[in-house]
């Protein structure tokens, strides 16, 4: 059984039990450099955060989840494996995260800038795959919401990221035209 398959197993076990989650196993298996290792205790965390002892910081998740994200953005995992989410996944993920987060009073403002950071430096410094996958996958996304378009007017003044941004903006400002022209039905 290789060194991955038995993080697996006590992921798995930690999954399952009730019992506390040792903090120092817990951050030995989010400095993993596999992917799916990383999925995997990203499942643990958002299903057993308090259950980790010492606790898993605020500083630390906020850490932990943008490498996350960014590895899934940037390596793509395949749509089949067990743990780790594909780019157009965690791209998805990014944004009901980020949609959560700004809607939260007060707005943790780490965490959206966090988000809007990683994805700003992922686009820039990706393929035209990856820039496509940001796009469509999350700012078009964050764009169906008026309030957080406001978050990413730097892209709309950035010619490196303004093409991003008009894309993502005609999509979500369609979607909110479509939403109000057709309420849902009461």
């Amino acid at each position: 059984m290789g060194a991955s398959q038995e993080i697996f197993d006590q992921i798995q076990i930690s999954l399952r039990s009730e019992d506390s989650i040792s903090g120092e196993a817990f951050r030995a298996w989010t400095s993993n450099n596999d992917i799916q290792v990383l999925g995997a205790a990203m499942i643990l965390l958002m299903h057993a955060h308090a259950r980790i002892t010492p606790e898993f910081s605020g500083r630390e998740q906020l850490e932990f989840s943008l490498r996350y994200y960014r590895r899934c953005l940037e390596d793509n995992p395949p749509q089949d494996g067990d743990y780790a989410e594909c780019r157009y996944l965690a791209g998805y993920s990014l944004t009901g995260w980020y949609k959560h987060a700004r809607h939260t009073d007060p707005v943790p403002a780490e965490v959206v800038e966090g988000i809007r950071e990683m994805l700003r430096d992922v686009y820039l410094r990706g393929d035209a795959a990856l820039k496509l996958a940001v796009v469509h996958s999350a700012l078009e996304h964050l764009f169906e919401d008026p309030v957080i378009v406001q978050d990413f007017e730097e892209w709309q003044r950035d010619e490196r990221l303004r093409a991003a941004y008009d894309e993502a903006y005609a999509y979500g400002s369609t979607i909110v035209d479509v939403m109000k022209a057709h309420p849902p039905h009461e």
